[in-house]
């Protein structure tokens, strides 16, 4: 098995798609540095599943896609393919029958990353189980990369470990043997909740047993509830139904009475309305006479006025008339003397107009050749200037031109000085740069330390956190108990306070319980439960001295008696029998109107009611006895659940504080070791800064000096060509500057001519329109006197219309006189009218009087009337309440009958028959209430417990079988996990022991003598890691840390060529492994590389001709364009067969 193909496309700098042809066993790839070799390294680790940018030189796993150049866009993914060529069938399983397989990965820029198993979609997981035991995977033994070689070496026991499982395959037990612990970890946490499963269900079954039992009582009592129900509702219906057939005969009585006295006063409102109806008819007559009344009089008054007027309009318009003839007379004159005005201004307009043309066009023609003129003069000038300024440009260009030449000829003289002082500076510095291999060395360890200081920071953060946490949750718990202490001496205080108050006022013998607390009362009744009992509430309910029991005769009570919102293990028949309730007065006055002597009513404030008798109640000494009892036992609950809620916070802060104690000290542990880790990072970094300051130092000069030589040559080079140019530009421009002159001088002499016409012309033309302007303003003025005078003319005439018109108004007035005799005549008839009207409204006010006096006797019966039948609708309304509260308590027991028809089968209707025609004539109710107390006694009952527990019991079955099941499962993992040891241990030692013995033949090959081997840091061979002891020639043995690094890369390839000659991966790549190593070594690194290319596939990164002379197929590498790689790629056999 071998490597065939790379093909990339996107990643980092290989922008194109590039394929690698792999088709020999010694590759090797060239080119210089920063042109992107070590990319195909990263991209051979990053397809085989690496996943940390680091890795790969990054700091996002997306800095793999091409980023960009300065000519080419950002790619939006990068893909990878590797082609195995797998005839030998190396990579076994489901893989072995596939001669070639394809492994390839895309990564997009969203982040999504794909992997393809010969094309087929797949799973990071699949492609690193391919590679488990074969030597490959992202970060194996097979990819070394810079500074790797020393990395392994200088690896801890523990690391380099991982490289022998690998080389001996046991990588795949290893993992094998973490899923199975991690499947019996599972197992062993299912079984412990499977165990806690079983125990509940147990505590449960039991439980439930118990409600089973608890439910079948509750069956047979529940039935026998059901069967006096039955009974004791259809008496109650047949009570109802005799009480409400006396009340509708009662109702019906008062209701034909009703009748009659209704109909007596509807007659009386039909004679009230008809007197109504005439006094309104007569009342009208009346308003309407006297409104006509007030009619003529105000007519009588307005014809007088008018009478008055017209005589006095008859003298003023004989007055008017006279002026309005004098004024039109003088109007007349001077419309004549306008209308003369305006011929004569008509005639002098039509003469200026005229002499206006004339000068017009005169004017025109001198404008016109004034323009001509002054556009040839412009012209001109225009030219002149134009000379003038290429004239300034040409002498500008010319001292351009001299200061150039002079200042480059400047600068050539100081260049040529400082290029002879660089190059002294270049030769100078080039001895002295020697940092470079004791960076790399203080790197590494710096490295390792930083590592070390992040993982104690880290440890020392967590480590904090816990603490505060601990801290954080103490101080809440005693909070937690400051607050519960306190409330519970709140409520001890009160408890004591309420008990002396409560022995006080009952004054009660030791061992003997009072009556009220054995009594359970509605809050609403809790008051009147108080005065009813009064006597009674502190009484012992033991038996007296007389052998009697306190209240023991049972009693059967409704809603409105008081004893049915009590609740007791005592029969109190005899207390409460007679005692009723009322919320409001409606409830009673209906209560009292049956209500017999010896009974009583109680309201919710305490006051009591008899027939003829009421007592309200005053606070005593015994008020508040129920409500005390109550609050004593809250508090003793509440108590209670207080202490053992301290008890607990007690115990939770003690481990509070063991947990905070813990965290401390381990927090100074950690803090101790960070701050010994941090002096030595920072002595570290403080060697490395020094170092590499001079070394940067250094570089920076040489790159500064090198460039600043480039630069002052090329300068040198273009100064010489810039003076030559700029002497031709000279004489150029010299030349063309006295044309120029010659030029301007012409035009000179013809703009001084063209200006002196134009100045004779400029005069001519303004004598000529000054005179257009006299004549224009005369013009102008007699057109306004001619329109002024039109405007006089117009008015004048308006005038003479308008006292013409109000001449003819002033004689239409004299010839009103017969509208005068007119109305004089109609005064007279309306003054006649005024009289007769004014007889006929004193007849209408006597009629009017005598009505309003019969209708004031009518209401007066009529009040009386309704007050009567109001009377007798009250007394009708509230048999009509009584009637309704029958009919609801007759819906409420016919729908508390429907209700327990519901829950009575037909088959249960059928059975009770013999039992309801025994008990149907029986008093039921007592026993109603025993069987209903018992049920109460039984508290909450599960009536589906027999059927849960039958569920329950073949549920803990199958959960039993599970746990046998479950832990023969676990016998099984854990057999397995000791074969996988066993058989990893085996393997293990047996690749150690043949690695150690390849080993030490390689080492002495690769050095030309010396000695080293390998030893366990250990004794189980399960987890010893492993230390490399190596000796080269004429050194003692000792740590391979105390090596160079020319030995460290050179034992390091020792070692994974004695790891590839027992396991060979199918190829190894090796980075510049050749770079600390002088040319005999690389010599003899070469002829290992022949001798091994027969079993393993060699890919190796070089600069040395040595090493590339070992190479079969050398793969160029080029950055022509800025920032993408490109190939040229070189086959040495047939170069060789081409050269012959």
């Amino acid at each position: 098995m071998y490597l065939s193909k790379v093909k990339l496309s996107g990643f980092k700098s290989f922008v194109d798609h590039t394929v690698f042809d792999l088709t020999h066993r010694l590759n090797g790839i060239v080119g210089p540095n920063g042109c992107g070799k070590s990319n195909i390294i990263d991209a051979i680790r990053w397809v085989m599943g690496e996943s940390s940018a680091k890795q790969l030189r990054g700091e996002a796993m997306t800095d793999v896609i091409f980023s960009g150049a300065t000519s080419r866009k950002a790619s939006s993914f990068a893909s990878i393919e590797l082609v195995f060529d797998n005839s030998d069938g190396r990579i076994g399983g489901q893989w072995a029958a596939f001669g070639e397989i394809s492994i390839k990965r895309i990564l997009e820029r969203t982040g999504q990353s794909t992997y393809y198993l010969n094309g087929a979609k797949c799973r990071r997981k699949d492609i690193t189980d391919i590679f488990l035991g074969t030597g490959l995977g992202a970060r194996s033994y097979a990819i070394i990369e810079q500074g790797m070689i020393s990395r392994i070496v200088e690896s801890k026991p523990d690391e380099l470990r991982l490289v022998f499982e690998e080389a001996a395959g046991v990588s795949k037990y290893k993992e094998q043997k973490r899923e199975t612990e991690t499947r019996i970890e599972h197992t062993r946490q299912n079984l412990l909740r499977l165990l806690d499963v079983r125990e509940e269900l147990s505590t449960q079954l039991a439980h439930l047993e118990k409600q089973a039992k608890k439910a079948e009582t509750y069956q047979v009592l529940k039935r026998e509830e059901r069967l006096l129900q039955y009974i004791a509702l259809k008496q109650q219906k047949a009570e109802i139904s005799a009480e409400q057939a006396e009340l509708t005969a009662r109702l019906e009585a008062l209701e034909a009475e009703f009748h009659q006295a209704v109909s007596f006063y509807n007659e009386l409102i039909l004679k009230h309305n008809a007197n109504k109806a005439a006094l309104t008819e007569k009342s009208g007559a009346l308003s309407l006479a006297t409104e006509t009344f007030h009619a003529e009089q105000r007519e009588i008054l307005t014809l007088e006025h008018k009478i008055d007027a017209i005589k006095t309009l008859q003298a003023r318009t004989h007055e008017d008339q006279t002026a309005l003839n004098a004024a039109l007379l003088q109007v007349d004159e001077e419309i004549t003397e306008q209308q003369m005005s305006l011929e004569t201004l008509t005639q002098t307009e039509g003469e200026s107009c005229d002499a206006l043309m004339v000068m017009n066009d005169s004017l025109f023609e001198l404008t016109e050749q004034l323009e001509h003129l002054n556009a040839t003069f412009d012209e001109f000038l225009q030219g002149a200037k134009a000379i003038q300024e290429e004239m300034r440009q040409l002498e500008r260009e010319a001292d351009v031109a001299k200061n150039s030449i002079t200042h480059f000829e400047t600068q050539q003289i100081h260049g040529e000085a400082r290029i002879a002082k660089l190059q002294l500076e270049l030769s100078a510095l080039e001895a002295k740069d020697a940092h470079s291999d004791q960076l790399i060395e203080l790197q590494a360890a710096l490295d390792e330390k930083s590592s070390a200081v992040e993982a104690l920071q880290q440890a020392l953060i967590e480590a904090e956190a816990q603490g505060q946490m601990a801290s954080d949750a103490r101080r809440d718990v005693e909070d937690r108990i400051h607050q519960s202490v306190r409330t519970q001496s709140e409520y001890e205080g009160r408890l004591s306070a309420l008990t002396l108050l409560q022995n006080a006022v009952l004054a009660q013998k030791e061992g003997q319980a009072p009556l009220f607390e054995s009594l359970k009362i509605a809050p609403e009744w809790q008051k009147a439960a108080e005065v009813v009992l009064a006597r009674y509430l502190t009484l012992s309910t033991l038996e007296n001295p007389e052998g009697y029991a306190l209240a023991t005769t049972e009693c059967t009570f409704t809603e409105q008696h008081l004893g049915h919102y009590i609740q007791s293990d005592k029969q109190l028949g005899a207390l409460l029998s007679h005692v009723y309730v009322a919320r409001n007065e409606l409830d009673l006055a209906l209560l009292k109107a049956d209500l017999k002597p010896h009974e009583w009513i109680v309201m919710p404030n305490g006051d009591l009611y008899g027939i003829d008798w009421f007592i309200a109640h005053v606070d005593g000494a015994i008020d508040g006895v129920l409500e005390r009892a109550e609050e004593m036992n809250e508090l003793e609950r509440r108590l209670e659940n207080i202490n053992q809620s301290i008890l607990q916070l007690e115990a939770d802060k003690q481990v509070l504080i063991e947990q905070a104690t813990t965290a401390h000290s381990h927090i100074k542990e950690i803090a101790s070791a960070l701050e010994g880790e941090k002096a030595a990072q920072a002595a570290l970094e403080k060697s490395w800064a020094l170092v590499n300051k001079e070394h940067m130092h250094v570089t920076e000069n040489q790159t500064r000096i090198i460039s600043e030589l480039t630069a002052l040559k090329a300068a040198h080079e273009a100064g010489q060509l810039e003076i030559e140019e700029n002497r031709i530009t000279l004489e150029s421009l010299l030349m063309t500057l006295e044309t120029a002159q010659l030029k301007k001088a012409d035009h000179e002499a013809q703009l001084a001519m063209y200006e002196a016409e134009q100045k004779a012309k400029q005069a001519e033309a303004q004598a000529m329109q000054q005179a257009v302007n006299d004549a224009t303003r005369q013009l102008d003025n007699t057109r306004f006197q001619l329109q002024e005078t039109e405007k006089n003319l117009a008015r004048l005439v308006k005038t003479q219309s308008e006292l013409q018109h109000k001449l003819q108004e002033k004689q239409a007035h004299l010839a009103d006189s017969d509208e005068l005799m007119l109305l004089e005549e109609s005064l007279l008839i309306h003054a006649d009218n005024l009289m007769a009207i004014e007889s006929e409204k004193v007849e209408l006010a006597a009629e009017v009087a005598a009505l309003q006096a019969a209708i004031e006797q009518e209401e007066t019966l009529k009040a009386a009337q309704e007050k009567h039948i109001e009377s007798q609708k009250e007394v009708i309304q509230s048999l009509m309440v009584r009637e309704a509260e029958f009919k609801a308590h007759e819906a409420h027991i016919e729908k508390d009958w429907q209700d327990l028809l519901e829950t009575v089968s037909i088959d249960e209707q059928n059975a009770m028959t013999d039992e309801v025609t025994a008990l149907e004539d029986a008093d039921v109710a007592p026993m109603l209430k025993s069987v209903q107390q018992k049920l109460s006694r039984l508290g909450a009952v599960n009536l589906v417990a027999i059927e849960e527990c039958k569920q329950l019991a073949e549920r803990k079955q199958y959960l039993d079988e599970q746990d046998q099941d479950l832990n023969a499962a676990l016998s099984e993992l854990e057999t397995a996990i000791h074969k996988i040891d066993q058989e990893t241990r085996e393997r293990f030692m047996s690749t150690f022991n043949a690695v150690n013995q390849d080993f030490s033949k390689l080492f002495p090959r690769l050095f030309g003598g010396g000695e080293a081997y390998l030893e366990l840091k250990g004794e189980d061979a399960l987890s010893s890691g492993v230390n490399i002891i190596a000796r080269p020639p004429g050194k003692k043995p000792g740590t391979i840390h105390l090596l160079s690094g020319g030995e460290k890369a050179l034992t390091a390839a020792a070692l994974v060529f004695a790891i590839f000659n027992l396991n060979p991966a199918p190829f190894c790549i090796l980075d510049e492994v050749d770079a600390p190593l002088d040319e005999a070594n690389v010599r003899r690194l070469g002829a290992l590389l022949k001798e091994m290319s027969d079993r393993v596939q060699f890919i190796f990164i070089t600069h040395n001709k040595t090493t590339m002379s070992v190479a079969e197929s050398l793969i160029g590498v080029t950055m022509s364009e800025p920032g993408v790689s490109r190939l040229v790629s070189v086959d040495l056999a047939e170069a060789e067969k081409m050269a012959e």
